[in-house]
């Protein structure tokens, strides 16, 4: 599981890295969206968890309407159909993942800033003291 992780980090870091401006999918207001059409981003896959469901683009719309956006209260909306995509990850690990993505902070015009450096670091950190009995979400 750990590598698992490891490996959707190191793969969001470097897909956002390519070209943060047009492949976050965020507002001007820093509104974090799952689906590329509904942040009007076409060079975009979606937020790093909406990446993960990029196959199901009517999922992604549907959670960028949930009433709460936060991956962990999407998680917990019984009505909302979840893809096996999302369940097989740590419902925190998403959680930090979508942090990531949405914190201005983290990102500039080339990539990751020192402070999104140091926030990928804490992700590791928390990825190498996870227990392997923990189950996904």
């Amino acid at each position: 599981m750990k590598e698992k992780l490891l490996k959707l980090l190191e793969e969001t870091v470097v897909y956002y890295s390519e070209d943060p401006e047009n492949r976050r999918c965020v507002s001007e207001g820093g509104g974090c969206y799952y689906s590329p059409i509904s942040a009007n981003k076409p060079y975009s896959e979606g937020c790093a968890v909406g990446r993960i469901i990029k196959d199901y683009p009517d999922i992604q719309r549907v959670f960028d309407h949930a009433d709460f956006k936060a991956i962990q209260d999407i998680f917990k909306d019984s009505s909302l159909e979840i893809p096996s995509e999302l369940k097989q990850y740590p419902v925190l690990f998403l959680a930090k993942l979508q942090l990531l993505h949405d914190s201005r902070h983290c990102w500039d015009i080339n990539g990751l800033t020192p402070e999104g450096i140091g926030y990928v670091m804490g992700i590791k950190e928390y990825i190498n003291e996870l227990q392997d009995v923990e189950t996904p979400a």
